[in-house]
């Protein structure tokens, strides 16, 4: 139901930068840049209509990240708490809720990729959480 969105969540991949639009009155808010998220594909909320918590596909293809060769992973991001950067400790930026990477740096997709969170079971009712992972193009 249409009337019920509030806000979208929109992926500037090129520009690696997250922001989320208020859908009243067009006022928009960039939420997640670099060196949070890198060439990211796929941005969601957790919870519909709640864009505190999203999960993006992030590609981590920046120099200063000691990694051996460019991958790939999955975020969950918490934006109503601070953390230090993993890659950079001095610089606070959302909590990082869950990730998934793959411990070969073998998932890596430069283009066309996605997550989900499958909201059948979640930890607080269930005690597990599924998130649907799709890789493009390698």
């Amino acid at each position: 139901d249409s009337s019920k969105l509030t806000h979208l969540l929109v992926s500037f991949r090129q520009i690696s930068t997250i922001v989320k639009i208020d859908v009243s009155n067009g006022n928009f808010e960039r939420i997640l840049k670099m060196p949070f998220v890198s060439q990211q594909h796929d941005c969601s909320s957790i919870e519909e209509g709640n864009t505190n918590r999203i999960l993006v596909f992030d590609n981590r293809y920046i120099p200063n990240d000691f990694a051996p060769s460019a991958f790939s992973r999955v975020v969950e991001y918490d934006l109503t708490e601070k953390e230090p950067c993993p890659f950079l400790p001095l610089v606070m930026g959302p909590k990082i809720r869950w990730m998934y990477v793959d411990g070969v740096c073998d998932l890596f997709s430069a283009y066309i990729s996605g997550a989900q969170r499958l909201s059948h079971f979640t930890l607080e009712k269930h005690g597990i959480q599924y998130t649907l992972i799709t890789e493009g193009m390698k």
